[in-house]
């Protein structure tokens, strides 16, 4: 009785294991699952020693006369109950192990502290590494006619090392302006920033992101001085179709991140013999270059994923939107920011969803006054649907997101998540290997 009793809460455990997934259950439902299973083994030893079933029914032991005992029988019936139980495992663990398609129940290249300091992957942020490297943009050459580019981290050059997250922004602003030119595919963050500090040729590179141009860089930044140096590269031969090197104030540094997208568009557009030029969208400028320093950090911090590195981003976005109240970025980053922090299912944090709703919502509203159509915005909605279990919401706000913004990685990863909320297996399947 003992062993049927511990297969059984096995194969329900497994069972429930999976429909949490699918649900977006919080944590402490399965906890308290396995803890009233552990509770009931003691009951049901207890009952298996005192209680006999019979074909009467379940009798007491000392009231079945001696001779009479149907223990072997009983015996027998539970031997088929495990056998049968036993099977039904082993298949699902079949298809756990070989049929089933990996979770995407994850988001960046995320990390926490272990107890020895060392880093590991969390759950959630495991398969958003993996998804974001695999999702590498489609060479335009063989697939619709668009030309395709890679934004490498543009080098630090700074004598502070604390200044790489400021190369690392100025590279990330310069691919979200790029990927806002319908005719161009940009490589999305994660999968081009995995190169940072790899010495490997262009040309490989290029031909692991399936990109046919690389945009390669460097960052210097003293005081309120700034030199940025820009390269374009074309894949195939190495020839640089464009350079630049911008000495400017850091004041400047919107006006530099346009000049540098709409050159590369100007370049790209000659070398493909266009009639139309392509048309970069401007960067979302803040008057403060305080703020904007501050946005960059956040944001770099909120991507790591774990519990200190958000809260610490979520302290520059607000320090960011303090010095620029109206810097809608910064807003709709610090609601991104905020939710990952709720005490749910792949998220970092203790806040309550009332919470969340509160302080995040706040400041998309407050970011929706500024601007209501940008991919950031798009993006606080979709997670803050997720953390309030509206799949449906989820699905529809991380697909505007990918509307302005399609290499966006979050947004992927969301939509493939929201995609699984809803039943949609084969949907499912069908948005990862896009990404792939």
């Amino acid at each position: 009785m003992g062993i049927a009793y511990t297969v059984v809460a096995w194969l329900l455990l497994q069972v429930a294991d999976v429909v949490m997934e699918n649900i977006g259950a919080p944590d402490w439902v399965m906890q308290a699952l396995l803890f009233l299973l552990l509770l009931g083994l003691l009951p049901a030893l207890i009952f298996a020693w005192v209680f006999e079933l019979t074909p009467e029914g379940i009798k007491r032991e000392s009231e079945i006369a001696e001779g009479v005992s149907v223990v072997h029988q009983t015996r027998r019936k539970l031997d088929t109950l495990i056998i049968v139980t036993l099977v039904v495992a082993v298949a699902y663990l079949f298809w756990e192990g070989r049929l089933r398609e990996p979770s995407t129940d994850a988001p960046t290249t995320a990390f926490e502290q272990g107890a020895g300091g060392e880093q590991k992957l969390t759950g959630m942020d495991a398969l958003r590494e993996q998804t974001e490297i695999a999702a590498r943009v489609k060479n335009s050459a063989d697939a619709d006619g668009k030309t395709s580019i890679a934004v490498l981290p543009f080098v630090n050059l700074s004598s502070d090392p604390e200044q790489e997250y400021f190369s690392d922004g100025i590279s990330e602003e310069l691919l979200n302006v790029l990927a806002q030119i319908p005719a161009l595919r940009v490589a999305a963050r994660t999968s081009s920033f995995q190169f940072k500090g790899d010495n490997r040729d262009i040309g490989e590179i290029a031909d692991l992101l399936k990109v046919g141009h690389v945009l390669e860089g460097s960052v210097r930044k003293a005081g309120t001085r700034l030199r940025i140096t820009a390269q374009l590269i074309e894949a195939e031969d190495g020839f640089h179709l464009w350079s630049e090197t911008y000495d400017r104030e850091l004041e400047d540094v919107f006006a530099i991140q346009d000049d540098i997208s709409k050159a590369i568009a100007d370049a790209l557009t000659a070398e493909l013999g266009l009639k139309a030029e392509l048309s970069p969208g401007a960067s979302k400028a803040t008057a403060n270059t305080a703020a904007y320093e501050a946005f960059l950090k956040g944001r770099a911090l909120v991507n790591q994923r774990g519990n200190q590195a958000i809260t610490a981003g979520v302290r520059e976005l607000e320090r960011a939107v303090r010095l620029d109240p109206n810097y809608a970025p910064a807003r709709a980053q610090l609601a991104i920011g905020i939710t990952l922090l709720a005490a749910s299912t792949g998220t970092y944090g203790d806040l309550t969803i009332d919470e969340v709703n509160e302080r995040a919502g706040e400041q998309i509203a407050a970011a929706e006054k500024l601007d209501d159509d940008f991919a950031e915005l798009w993006a606080a909605r979709a997670i803050l649907a997720r953390v309030n279990f509206d799949p449906r919401s989820y699905l529809k706000y991380s697909e505007q997101a990918l509307a302005i913004r399609p290499n966006y990685a979050d947004a992927l990863n969301w939509r493939v998540n929201a995609l699984n909320g809803l039943g949609l297996a084969e949907q499912a399947v069908q948005a990862r290997e896009e990404l792939l």
